[in-house]
Order: structure tokens, then sequence, then C-alpha cells
């Protein structure tokens, strides 16, 4: 199950990012964002890192560019624990 993106309740540029059901991130849109390629944060919520770990967080370009590196994160820190995406329901 790849991550989604759910429409914020405050504003267009503020988006919980969902695993299913489960809220796994958070990214918006920052309002005084000095340079262009550092508007949009993302950051997982609750991913234990450790000091090898890739980036927890990051700043992106553009929302599309947030969402890719936060999948890219999630997908890491699954194969970092040796977890896997569950398939079908439950």
């Amino acid at each position: 199950m790849y991550l989604v993106l759910k429409a914020g309740p405050e504003t267009n540029d503020d988006y919980p990012v969902m695993h299913g059901e489960l809220k796994v991130g958070q990214i918006y849109k920052r309002q005084a964002a000095l340079r262009p390629e550092a508007q949009w944060l993302w950051a997982p919520n609750g991913v234990p890192t450790d000091p090898d770990a890739p980036a927890s967080t990051g700043l992106a370009a553009t929302l599309h560019e947030a969402m890719a590196a936060l999948q890219e994160r999630w997908s890491k820190w699954l194969a970092s624990s040796e977890l896997t995406e569950a398939s079908g329901s439950l």
C-alpha cells in the first residue's frame, strides 16, 4: 500500500500523509521559505531513527518531490526494520 496525501483541515498546503487509516507523516508548505527549493517540509511521524539512518525530515521544491522523498524514507525505514507492506485486507 502506497502512502497517500489527505486534504488538511486548515489549508490546502498542509497534508497528513496516510498509510491506509494510519497517519505516518506530514507535508506542509512553509510560509516564509526564503529559497524556492525549500518550500515544502516533509516528516514521518513516529518513525524511530538511528545515527546511520537516512534523513528523517527534509525540504523540497514541490509537493510532488516532498511526497516522493517521504515515500522513499518510509520504504527505507520498513526495510531497515525488516518490515514489509501488508497486502490485501485484514
